[in-house]
């Protein structure tokens, strides 16, 4: 081990790399403790006659990531290099060697750079939106809400059709509309929608509702953010007609852009959450998700987790009963399912998956709050909520330290919303001035941007808004 100070030091930042050149007046082996936030510190002392003297500080990340040079041995100058960063992001570091004098590392100062050459990213709207679409056929869970070519997109279904809008100097404007997928018999009952990345397309999964003796289709269609057109339709599943209530979909994208909808069909005489993929244009078999005996599994609500591609899924029954599935990749669905609460049995509830875990939002029967996380999600708290409350959104940034919030709608139907700060705890709900008469949807939207759509009253019956996350 030998004393060390920085000579020198120089970064090169990319918009998803970076590299660190460095310099010491001795030679060492140097590591790189680095997070897209500031680690805390603790105050060094000495004594000297008697008297205490600050000499320093010592930095402190709970989960910091290592990066260790590149060149071997003991060496005064040093490369590090960093890959798969967060495109616009502020890294916050600092050099150390782990094996200093008296068993503690040496820390050299604190740095910091932002990544540079990425398009701007998703800005808040200075007030809600509103606007009429008639028959809108929103669900809490679903998703709605993208931002692509430097603008905000909002898929909205109706019963009859599927249109997108496009925010166009503060209006949305609907787009390509003589080409919007529509169905030949029965209605539009449930579609979710996903943002491909980068943004070319947006995926979208939506359930026909047929009428006897058609049979019910789960279809599937692109949107194209190039010339912001329709493409066709086609069938990912069809299903005997049946008369359950059990017409909700949902999906969602691997890291390879893949399509994976969930969807129902009917097993032993009642509608079970079954689901399949789109690899080569070619739909996979179905395979049994979610299931219960002599129950209806409906409203499920998906989410890849982007770190793993651990596939996370949960649903309700119409007897109250939260079930919560996985399947790592590579792997089948198998028969272990999780019971999460006896709650609400409407689609009032979402899922979220970021930082390796799952987060599930779902309502109690008393209608307050409840989260539940970890792998499976069995850790939980409850009625996090003052009183009862509507419309669990679960938001999570997809990157460390896990950021986590819950929007909802409180008990004066006004925009509220939960945050916890990372190893922290659940702070005060804030109530924000904007009226949600029903059904709320909200997402995450890189970096700290959440979008909501919802209902309201009245001849601008529809609401888009965009506001900072709390973490921002």
């Amino acid at each position: 081990m030998t004393w060390w100070v920085l000579t020198g030091l120089q970064t090169t930042p990319a918009q998803t790399t970076a590299t660190i050149l460095a310099s010491t007046n001795n030679p060492d082996h140097l590591y790189m403790a680095w997070a897209y936030h500031k680690p805390s510190w603790e105050p060094r002392y000495k004594t000297i006659r008697g008297r205490t003297f600050l000499c320093g500080h010592y930095w402190k990340w709970d989960t910091p990531f290592i990066a260790e040079q590149t060149e071997p041995g003991d060496t005064t100058t040093h490369t590090i290099s960093l890959s798969h960063l967060t495109p616009l992001s502020t890294i916050w570091y600092y050099l150390f060697a782990p094996d200093g004098p008296y068993g503690r590392e040496i820390q050299g100062p604190l740095a910091s750079f932002t990544l540079p050459g990425a398009p701007p990213g998703p800005q808040p709207t200075p007030e809600p939106i509103s606007w009429q679409i008639v028959d809108r056929t929103l669900r809490c869970g679903n998703r709605y809400t993208f931002w692509a070519n430097n603008t905000w997109y909002a898929f909205i279904p109706t019963t009859s059709t599927l249109t997108m809008w496009k925010l166009i100097d503060s209006i949305f404007n609907r787009l390509d509309d003589t080409n919007e997928p529509t169905v030949a018999t029965g209605i539009i009952a449930d579609a979710d929608a996903r943002l491909d990345s980068p943004p070319a397309h947006i995926h979208i999964a939506f359930y026909n509702r047929a009428t006897d003796p058609n049979d019910h289709l789960e279809r599937y269609v692109l949107f194209d953010l190039s010339d912001d057109t329709w493409g066709t339709p086609e069938t990912a599943h069809a299903e005997p007609y049946h008369v359950w209530p059990a017409y909700h979909t949902s999906i969602s994208l691997d890291a390879n852009n893949v399509p994976h909808l969930f969807f129902p069909k009917i097993i032993i005489g009642f509608p079970c959450l079954y689901y399949r993929n789109r690899i080569g244009g070619v739909w996979s078999a179905p395979e049994l998700a979610i299931w219960g005996h002599y129950r209806v599994i409906t409203c499920p609500s998906c989410s890849i987790d982007p770190a793993t591609d651990t596939m996370h899924v949960c649903a309700v029954t119409n007897l109250y009963l939260h079930w919560y599935h996985e399947r790592p990749p590579g792997v089948p669905f198998d028969d272990s399912m999780n019971y999460l609460l006896s709650g609400v049995n409407l689609p009032q509830h979402s899922l979220a998956a970021g930082v390796q875990l799952p987060h599930v939002g779902p309502l109690s029967q008393t209608s307050r709050l409840n989260h539940w996380e970890g792998f499976p999600p069995t850790i939980h708290q409850d009625d996090l909520s003052l009183a009862s409350s509507h419309y669990a959104n679960m938001i999570t940034s997809p990157d460390p330290p896990g950021e986590i919030c819950i929007v909802f709608a409180d008990l004066d139907n006004k925009l509220a919303t939960l945050y916890r700060p990372p190893l922290g705890e659940w702070e005060a709900e804030v109530q924000l001035p904007h009226d949600v008469l029903s059904i709320l949807t909200a997402h995450y939207a890189h970096p700290d941007i959440i979008a909501c759509l919802w209902q309201m009253g009245g001849d601008r019956d529809t609401t888009f808004h965009a506001f900072y996350a709390p973490w921002h």
